[in-house]
């Protein structure tokens, strides 16, 4: 371990971009543990303090929002992060009125879609409560796009502090508001003055000139991007909000409110991960974007080193769902065991699909993860509605599962023409990660029955195994570092890339 601990040190130290991702790295799992664990507990607290309901209505309300948000979205930021010129005055300019337009007009259509909104779900008094919380979308898109420079520059201490800071100060807001309103009112604060913090620390840190200058090219650049990012974010809106609609439509919004926190907790890991991730890895992979054996090197190492970690967690989920659900929401969503067995199944195959996301935006080619994303929504629309009619809570599930997985194969079907990656390989890096989960699954199964009704056993048992699981993939990632001949030549190849 000494050995290992010297390597971090030398990473922590180095100039160069292994180093630089490092850092990046570390700032945000620092950040995001900490928005992500007080999340947590404050969901433990409300489930408490709020019924259901509140949380079904507020999962109607987010639901409205990624709806409207994603018929106008342009990729705006991730043209500023691939883009060479997107560091200039004129491209941080033109991308913020873009912005503000977008902002502007989306409002003005939430606002009018509101009471459409309302009587679908037949929740009229629902109206207030929509159109100002809609107001988190245009704050959203006034935030100065000099933030996203920091992700393109690999700054996300910084990054971090500003959107990880509003967020802590938005939770504390919402219990607090919990305890005091006991009602949906006290989530929407919360929404809304995370927004509004985002928005005022955004121009006093990283403040941008508007001016009505506007560069032709950069214009022009922008569109580019944008015509390929044309229809996915329509295509994800569809996904993920589908299951916001049918269950809230064929069910009720209680049970809805139920899905919506059992999938929060099942999928934990995906947005822990996403926030360290998906910011560090986009840039990474841009700058490497022109050498395909780097870049699937890479790929293939990220996967293999998340697989490690998430593997033996998810089987930790899945195994002890009951007690864990019992231990943490209470009886009532523990009866939604097999649920939520379900939904950790489905985070895991969501996060590796998110990973293809990644090399898609980084050659600026979105439209190459079009496709996949289409049969994902094709398929969860053709399945959720029998599946949830006859099956409930869990046929969403289940349906949210099967399209995940078989849109994953088709995206690495898919990749394989633009970039060095055999299906091979892909499958390979799964092993360790599937290995170890040995770790939780055989003698989770064997206590999970022996103590049937203990729930904190069990509870305690799951953390343990887990932890063990965790213990032996640090020793597996030394065992791959002491790989030095074949790290060396992936490192040697990225350092070539340096970030000037």
């Amino acid at each position: 371990m000494n050995i290992l601990s010297g390597k971090i040190k030398t990473l922590i130290n180095s100039d160069e971009l292994k180093g630089k991702v490092f850092r990046s790295g570390s700032a945000l799992a620092f950040g995001s543990i900490t928005e992500n664990v007080l999340r947590f507990v404050r969901n433990i607290i409300l489930v408490r303090i709020l019924v259901p309901e509140a949380f079904g209505l507020m999962a109607i309300l987010m639901g409205g929002v990624q709806v409207i948000e994603a018929f106008t979205e342009v990729g705006l930021r991730q043209s500023l992060i691939q883009n060479k010129s997107g560091s200039e005055q004129s491209f941080l300019n033109i991308t913020w009125f873009l912005s503000l337009a977008r902002g502007l007009f989306l409002y003005f259509l939430a606002f009018l879609a509101s009471p459409f909104i309302a009587d679908f779900y037949n929740k009229p008094e629902s109206l207030v409560l929509l159109r100002i919380g809609f107001l988190v979308i245009l704050l959203n898109c006034l935030i100065s796009p000099r933030v996203h420079l920091l992700e393109k520059e690999l700054r996300f201490k910084e990054w971090a502090i500003l959107m990880h800071g509003s967020a802590i100060i938005g939770i504390f807001v919402t219990i607090v508001a919990g305890f005091i309103i006991r009602n949906v009112w006290a989530l929407l604060a919360g929404l809304v003055i995370e927004s509004l913090l985002k928005l005022l620390l955004s121009f006093i840190f990283y403040p941008i000139k508007p001016n009505l200058h506007f560069n032709i090219v950069h214009l022009r650049d922008i569109m580019k991007f944008s015509r390929g990012m044309f229809g996915l974010p329509i295509l994800k809106m569809i996904f993920y909000q589908t299951a916001i609609f049918v269950v809230g439509k064929l069910t009720s919004v209680e049970l809805l409110g139920i899905y919506v926190m059992l999938a929060s907790l099942a999928e934990i890991t995906t947005v822990f991960l996403g926030q360290i991730i998906s910011p560090v890895l986009l840039p990474v992979l841009a700058l490497i974007k022109h050498n395909k054996t780097t870049l699937s090197n890479l790929f293939i190492k990220t996967t293999k080193t998340i697989g490690l970690f998430v593997f033996p967690f998810t089987a930790m989920l899945i195994i002890f769902a009951k007690p864990i659900l019992y231990l943490v929401y209470g009886p009532i969503y523990s009866q939604h065991a097999f649920t939520f067995a379900i939904l950790s199944t489905y985070a895991l195959i969501a996060l590796f699909f998110s990973l293809f996301t990644q090399i898609f935006f980084a050659m600026g080619e979105p439209n190459l993860h079009r496709i996949a994303s289409f049969i994902r929504a094709a398929l969860f629309i053709a399945l959720i509605y029998p599946l949830t009619k006859f099956f409930g809570l869990t046929g969403t599930a289940t349906a949210a599962s099967i399209a995940t997985g078989i849109a994953l194969c088709v995206q690495l079907i898919y990749i394989r023409k633009y970039i060095n990656l055999t299906l091979l390989a892909y499958m390979q890096s799964w092993l360790s990660g599937l290995r170890i989960s040995l770790i939780v699954i055989i003698p989770g199964i064997i206590f999970i029955f022996t103590f049937k009704n203990m729930v904190f056993v069990n509870v305690g048992i799951a953390a343990i195994l887990c932890l063990i699981a965790w213990f032996f993939s640090i020793l597996e990632l030394e065992f791959l570092q002491s790989h030095i001949p074949i790290l060396n030549r992936i490192n040697n190849a990225i350092n070539k890339f340096k970030i000037r």
